[in-house]
């Protein structure tokens, strides 16, 4: 959940940035900041974004139930 939150207000603040200045954060991080922190924020964005999706997919997966059908589901196959 935090990852969410924290990806849904970096997008906004990008944006704003973006506007503004008319370039991508991405180019303004590399030029004030320099390649190395601009590469861990381009890599600690694809992070949080592959993880939210790996959880989304579970949590769909999850969802429909054990599969194949009549197989027992880890958490209520009925074993103490």
């Amino acid at each position: 959940m935090l990852g969410v939150i924290g990806i849904c207000v970096y997008a906004e603040m990008s944006g704003r940035v973006a506007a503004v200045s008319g370039r991508p954060v991405f180019d303004l991080v590399r030029e004030r900041l320099g390649p190395r922190v601009a590469l861990a924020n381009l890599l600690g964005s694809y992070l949080v974004t592959l993880t939210t999706l790996a959880a989304e997919i579970g949590g769909a997966f999850y969802s429909t139930g054990p599969w194949p059908p009549g197989r027992p589901c880890g958490l209520d196959s009925g074993n103490p």
